[in-house]
């Protein structure tokens, strides 16, 4: 969405007009009288508890949504709450539900937008909320998400998602395997690219920042996971 627009922003809360809605959800594909999307967030999302869970699951691919979150979470996304992800249904297709793909992912594996730096900020993070996108009584929420992720079982099934990614893939050992082959690839040119923000020393130093942000992250989130099942058997 335009910047002026950035509150809610795309946080698939109702607007004012169909005006608003296009200027902050550009449409890529299909008729463009935003019905669908309006369906979405006009009605499913406004539905009460009891009925939001027995109708979201004909409408949206709960599921995989909740993979997507569940992968945002560990490799720390956080840009994806009011803007920088696709939705995508395909009215032809058998399954023609709601479902959600992941788009510019800059700020993951430990990078954070911070008020002083913004987006340039160099520090790496491993400890952001596993749960953004859920209403804590600020802007920055997404009301799928925060619909979902209230649910009891649909909640278990967020951290249950996390759980498998930290056995596989989100390991040490397979994160360093593709950095290894990634710097392999790239190094050559990355060397001769002068319009880095790294300097050639100071290069591989940045890349070792992910694998160390992986071991934190990972530990961080164990440990999440861990007063999370004694929450749930009080």
């Amino acid at each position: 969405p335009p910047h002026e627009l950035g509150i809610p922003g795309g946080n698939l809360t109702p607007l004012p007009d169909l005006v608003t809605y296009k200027q902050v959800y550009a449409q890529h594909a299909g008729t463009q009288d935003y019905v669908d999307l309006l369906t979405l967030i006009e009605l499913a999302l406004q539905l009460p508890d009891a009925a939001f869970v027995e109708s979201i699951v004909e409408i949206v691919r709960v599921d995989d949504v909740l993979v997507y979150l569940a992968v945002m979470a560990v490799i720390q996304n956080q840009d994806h709450i009011k803007k920088n992800y696709y939705l995508y249904r395909d009215p032809a297709a058998k399954d023609c539900r709601w479902e959600v793909w992941p788009w510019d992912l800059d700020l993951s594996f430990g990078r954070l937008w911070t008020a002083e730096k913004q987006v340039l900020d160099d520090e790496i993070f491993h400890d952001a909320d596993p749960w953004v996108g859920v209403n804590k009584g600020h802007a920055f929420y997404n009301q799928l998400y925060d619909r979902l992720l209230h649910v009891p079982k649909w909640r278990t099934r967020y951290l249950q998602f996390i759980t498998k990614l930290l056995q596989y893939p989100f390991t040490e050992a397979f994160i360093q395997d593709r950095l290894d082959h990634a710097v392999c690839q790239m190094t050559p040119d990355l060397l001769a690219d002068a319009n880095k923000r790294s300097d050639n020393t100071d290069y591989l130093a940045r890349v070792a920042e992910i694998g160390a942000f992986v071991k934190k992250r990972r530990a961080f989130l164990e440990n999440l996971l861990e007063k999370e099942a004694i929450r749930a058997a009080e």
